[in-house]
């Protein structure tokens, strides 16, 4: 069985003139896919499918149950605060999700070089991003959060090789240490995303030069943001003895990149797939939101928090991004209608309870 690639217009046979499509024969033609024999485990579509391993969602390389430890973060946006949130939904979060940058505010990255360089939309969304501050990071471990620390740096190849950041990274990490709480970290965060040409493959070589006791996560977007076919595993190798969590971002982009809610075993199905064919690791849901320019947010809401229960039961740490990016994405991300609240919090406590470790 063949797949092919997401962009084709047409999918079918050399026959039924899939040829013509722009993206080509290889691309788009199921017997010239076949042709080239390229396996669905390790590469992303074009590629041939593996029937047996993919012949449902719960029959993987998984060895873990429905009862487990999980940790739900949230990003709340500079509008409200996670206690306030807690409080109007009656939940409590087990972390709080949070983005730094390495060596200065995001706000200041218009008298730096690679300012200019990011799309327009994103770069004074990023004016949100603190510096990277271990005083905010305590006050949340205070409360008895967790922190799901994302450390960005906007830079270029050269210098993040060249170990510009290093002792930023490091002064960091003692005043961590010193305190005695354990954060997660994620360095490499959205790897296959449009932005890891400026940053990814600079972390790769600061990484192989890491004590072999430091451990970090790493994330995907679900699919590769620029439409490569690098395959998953390709990332994930050479970095493999530094990894503690592999995670990836899963968003409904409904009314925006496409006309219908997608469910998140579209979104996530072949990622989950070829992630836990090459790893047994935790998984972990870096980002996660819907908007809601469809109908149906509420029910994908629920209907999300019910397969991460029951079907994809490798993710043990889930992030939910409740931010409206409207003026710069058209993403309504956050929680913006009654129902919204009432699915959320609703799937929360049946996802806790149903995950429970008794």
């Amino acid at each position: 069985m063949a797949c092919c690639h997401r962009d084709c217009k047409e999918c079918g046979t050399r026959k039924q003139g899939c040829a013509n499509d722009p993206l080509g024969a290889s691309h788009c033609c199921l017997d010239a896919i076949a042709e080239r024999a390229r396996s669905c485990n390790t590469h992303q579509a074009p590629c041939m499918l593996d029937v047996e391993r993919f012949s449902k969602v719960t029959t993987l390389a998984d060895p873990y149950s429905e009862n487990r430890n999980t940790v739900v973060g949230v990003l709340t946006g500079p509008k409200k605060t996670v206690e306030e949130r807690e409080k109007k939904y009656g939940i409590k979060f087990d972390a709080e999700l949070m983005y730094m940058n390495v060596l200065v505010s995001a706000a200041a990255f218009h008298c730096l070089d690679v300012w200019p360089l990011m799309p327009p939309p994103l770069a004074p969304a990023l004016d949100h991003v603190q510096n990277l501050d271990f005083s905010s990071v305590r006050k949340v471990l205070k409360k008895g959060r967790n922190v799901q620390l994302v450390i960005e740096v906007f830079d270029n190849l050269k210098g993040i090789a060249s170990g510009k950041y290093d002792g930023y990274l490091v002064k960091f990490g003692d005043r961590v240490r010193k305190f005695g709480e354990q954060i997660t970290v994620r360095l490499l965060h959205e790897i296959n995303g449009t932005q890891s040409s400026q940053h990814a493959w600079g972390w790769f070589c600061r990484v192989d030069a890491m004590p072999p006791s430091i451990h970090a996560t790493m994330a995907y977007n679900a699919q590769n943001a620029s439409g490569h076919d690098t395959p998953l595993e390709d990332f994930y190798t050479p970095i493999e003895d530094y990894v503690d969590e592999i995670c990836v971002s899963a968003y409904n982009l409904c009314g925006d990149a496409y006309p219908e809610n997608k469910p998140l075993t579209e979104i996530l199905g072949a990622w989950y797939k070829q992630v836990t064919w090459f790893s047994s690791k935790h998984l972990c849901i870096s980002e996660m939101s819907s908007t809601g320019h469809c109908t149906g947010k509420p029910e994908w809401i629920k209907q999300t928090w019910e397969t991460l229960a029951t079907d994809y039961t490798q993710f043990t740490a889930i992030n939910w991004f409740l931010e409206n990016k409207v003026e710069t994405l058209n993403r309504d991300w956050d929680l913006n209608s009654k129902k919204d609240i009432r699915e959320f919090t609703s799937g929360f406590r049946k996802f806790k309870e149903q995950t429970a470790v008794h």
